[in-house]
């Protein structure tokens, strides 16, 4: 929502109807133009359709390194695009791209982190 209220085109993903139903909700009051899809993250990246930006946040409780080396080797992604991962502070979020470790570019906020990965940096 954040991305569409500063003029993004901008797609949300969930897997809950709950959580989807509550985005579609708030972007109609707040006149954004978010599309809201429920679907599996990890499946719907897998599509055709490519982005400029894919920014993750999936619940801490999971196990987010796998989520996030789905993600990559998903695609999804547009040539000169980014990744933004978010994360818990103490996460080492190590990647891997054709058995390369990927260089991320990490910003800690507090008790968070965002992990930034570049498409460009895959093909390094």
């Amino acid at each position: 929502m954040e991305a569409a209220s500063r003029g993004w085109q901008a797609t949300a993903v969930d897997n809950s109807r709950e959580a989807v139903a509550i985005m579609r909700k708030n972007a109609q009051q707040l006149g954004l133009p978010l599309e809201v899809i429920q679907a599996d993250a990890l499946k719907f990246i897998r599509q055709p359709r490519r982005f400029e930006v894919i920014f993750a946040a999936p619940p801490y409780p999971l196990e987010l390194t796998p989520i996030f080396q789905a993600m990559v080797d998903g695609g999804g992604l547009e040539p000169q695009g980014l990744y933004i991962f978010q994360h818990p502070h103490q996460l080492d979020l190590k990647l891997t791209y054709q058995d390369r470790e990927l260089e991320l570019d990490r910003r800690d906020y507090g008790s968070n982190s965002l992990s930034l990965l570049e498409y460009h940096t895959l093909f390094k």
